[in-house]
């Protein structure tokens, strides 16, 4: 046996006597890291290529840790399915083994069915007409999608063999056994041989990014294109294709794919910063970020048409175990009109439909300006002509594709546009550069192609590089303080604009990602609104490591109580912040506010700041509105703490027990939580807490803290850490 760390949470295991590898642990960017540990090569067999690679994975017990998926198992398996050859008729590799998955019977369901749903989309016709579709338009698109899977849509259970991993140890046959030993903690034998797999991660450490970014300084324009991504998922140097929208100073997303926010911190950017994402389709490469983008404190508008916007949410919900509709409570889903120019308060987009085995949409972008529209048009996932043009050919009499469908597409594709990003992956469902040698657009980049550009190709398209901008219509104002000024009205809303106005006149700064800001202990002279990019607020003695987004203050509590920082304030990006004096933050609030009440507030802020659940990327002006809300709470040793009602119990001081029945499961203190089922069931919990020693805990109402994404995403995955622990418990 031999096993080997492929990154954080990933494991590989081979027992090479009974042709097994198994991959333990699937986060975003898996593949990508197999192929740069050397684990993915390409070799040749009987005349044909194809990869080396897993054939089994091992799921983590939880879907998420730290913030980020723990199994996305599409990529992986998509590897085993055609890369390797195990399900392609007549491919030496296929041998009648199905590629094979273990974990607990929750994660087996859950990954199958956000499987299927990368796989094929949307099935059931009742779905489509659901999403808009006439009953001519939903036999085409279900017509369209047989022909690209070869004639039957197959559900993915019936190409994989699956174990299920609960109570008993799980026989993988030929003498291997796989055994839980605590929650994310495996031990594998095989016959006198035995090596344990741990799947946590430790506080503060998130999965691996693939590829690693330089970092840039982004100048907001009135309409520009910042490129961040130019690959696809079997790329292990790029991130996938991407793009960046700036307009009026705001950024918008195109798809979000793995990694998604080291990308944006990569810019100088936060998840908070992002108004808006358009996505064109659900697969992995495209959509595994989303999710990610809930770590935000507001909802983030999610512009699609209804079908994709249905197929997203139906993908997104079986990965976490939600219902659709809890996707709303992440996102604020704004659908457009496939066919037609969308306005958006004078942005207009054109969502064009794609031929793919997913609902796909391709965009174009424009804005008017002097002499006439400036147009981007992004057509990640389309399909190239010639292999349309077979996949039309033949198929039943009856056809229900409409005629025309290979001229509209045409039509789409080689609309003429300043920039136009095209996908050039080639195979049967990616497009071909030799497609646009014609086109009339100004400019055309070639992405989502793992291999390089043929001199052919270059004559045709550009290649461009991660942080590269296209401006469109350039700036001629300063968004920066506009950001400021609109923090500073939404933090102090009863100060007149004349006060506020003292504080806008304090400098901007600039800091290169690695330097600090300000360090523990320091005295405090300054106060600082972060108004771009990531910090780290730091305290290594208390096991601190927070983030600090657009919007955050930072040095507050320090100037009015007069002491020293209480952690290393860190740019993790290129930052810019507002510098205001400590005598003119001082001069401020007593002229505006009680500093006796002030400083009341500033506790509750603090004590907020400092724990796991708010501290991370939410804006002062959100944790204000929580702190505000929070009611005292003091409970003596072995006392129950009880939800009176849907509200969560923070802990300020002292130590409690959270547990199920009699089965302790989790010990909290200081930062620590309980509540979460009142808030995300609202019904009668099964978990209960206990105070071991006198308590100072606050309560927050659930409308407090209702509609901030970062917060319910942490709230899921507590309550998931918790039940899964409960049921290894009970496992024995």
């Amino acid at each position: 046996m031999e096993s080997m760390k492929v990154s954080e949470g990933v494991y590989w295991v081979s027992i090479p006597q009974v042709n097994l590898r198994l991959l333990c642990g699937c986060p975003a960017d898996t593949v990508k890291h197999l192929m740069q540990k050397g684990l993915i090569v390409k070799r040749q067999l009987d005349g044909r290529e194809y990869e080396t690679g897993p054939n089994a994975i091992l799921l983590a017990d939880t879907s998420s840790q730290n913030g980020g998926f723990s199994n996305l198992a599409e990529f992986p398996v998509l590897q085993m399915f055609y890369r390797q050859g195990m399900i392609i008729p007549g491919h030496p590799n296929n041998k009648g083994q199905k590629p094979l998955i273990v974990g607990s019977s929750n994660q087996l369901r859950a990954q199958l069915a956000y499987m299927n749903v990368g796989k094929h989309g949307l099935t059931d016709p009742a779905e489509l007409k659901q999403a808009g579709l006439d009953d001519d338009e939903a036999a085409e698109l279900l017509e369209l999608k047989t022909r690209f899977a070869f004639g039957k849509l197959e559900p993915i259970d019936t190409l994989l063999a699956t174990i299920a991993l609960d109570r008993d140890e799980a026989d993988l046959g030929n003498g291997v056994f796989i055994r839980r030993k605590a929650l994310n903690v495996f031990e594998i034998r095989h016959l006198n041989q035995s090596l344990e797999v741990n799947l946590r991660l430790p506080a503060g450490v998130e999965y691996s990014p693939a590829v690693r970014l330089d970092y840039h300084h982004l100048e907001r324009n009135y309409f520009s294109i910042i490129h961040i991504g130019e690959g696809d998922g079997w790329d292990p140097y790029r991130p996938c294709m991407a793009s960046l929208l700036c307009y009026q100073g705001k950024l918008y997303l195109v798809d979000a794919g793995p990694h998604i926010l080291r990308s944006l911190t990569a810019l100088g950017l936060s998840a908070s910063e992002i108004e808006g994402v358009f996505q064109t389709h659900a697969h992995d490469d495209h959509f595994a970020g989303l999710p990610a983008l809930a770590r935000s404190d507001h909802r983030i508008k999610f512009y699609a048409t209804p079908l994709v916007r249905q197929s997203v949410m139906k993908k997104a919900a079986n990965l976490m175990g939600l219902s659709p509709q809890r996707f709303e409570s992440h996102f604020e889903p704004i659908d457009l009109v496939a066919g037609e120019w969308n306005d958006l308060s004078g942005l207009e987009v054109l969502p064009i439909p794609s031929p793919h085995p997913v609902e796909t949409t391709a965009f174009y972008f424009r804005v008017f300006w002097e002499g006439g529209w400036r147009t981007y048009g992004h057509l990640a996932d389309i399909i190239a002509f010639s292999t349309l043009q077979k996949l039309l050919k033949g198929g039943p009499t009856e056809s229900a594709i409409r005629p025309g469908l290979q001229e509209r597409v045409r039509n789409w594709y080689l609309m003429k546009a300043d920039i136009k990003k095209i996908d050039g992956g080639g195979g049967m469902i990616h497009g071909s550069v030799a497609d646009f040698a014609k086109d009339a657009s100004a400019k055309i980049l070639v992405a989502h192609k793992e291999t390089d550009l043929t001199d052919e190709e270059k004559e045709i398209g550009s290649a461009t590089v991660f942080g590269a901008e296209d401006t469109l219509i350039a700036a001629s104002q300063n968004y920066a303080m506009r950001s400021a000024a609109r923090h500073l009205a939404a933090y102090f809303p009863e100060a007149p604009e004349s006060e506020l106005a003292v504080l806008l006149n304090c400098p901007v700064r600039s800091y290169n990602a690695g330097a600090n800001v300000t360090r523990r202990n320091d005295a405090c002279h300054h106060v600082y609104l972060l108004l771009s990019g990531v910090g780290d607020l730091l305290d290594a003695e208390a096991g601190l490591h927070n983030s600090a987004s657009s919007g955050s203050f930072i040095g507050e509590y320090g100037v009015l109580a007069g002491c020293c920082s209480e952690n290393t304030f860190r740019a993790a990006s290129y930052l810019q912040v507002l510098c205001i004096p400590a005598e003119l933050y001082l001069r401020f609030i007593a002229r505006n506010y009680s500093m006796d009440s002030t400083l009341s507030f500033h506790e509750r802020m603090r004590t907020l700041k400092s724990s796991w659940l708010f501290g991370d990327v939410i804006a002062s002006t959100v944790l204000s509105a929580i702190a505000r809300s929070m009611t005292d709470l003091t409970l003596s040793a072995g006392a129950t703490i009880e939800c009176s009602q849907p509200e969560l119990i923070l802990i300020k001081t002292g130590q409690a027990t959270v547990s199920f029945g009699d089965m302790e499961v989790e010990q909290i203190g200081p930062g620590g939580i309980y509540g979460e089922e009142s808030i995300l069931l609202k019904e009668t919990a099964m978990a209960s807490a206990r105070a071991l020693e006198r308590i100072e805990a606050y309560r927050l109402p659930a409308d407090a803290i209702a509609r901030v994404p970062v917060i319910e995403w942490k709230l899921l995955e507590t309550y998931e850490r918790r039940i899964a622990a409960f049921a290894t418990l009970l496992g024995g």
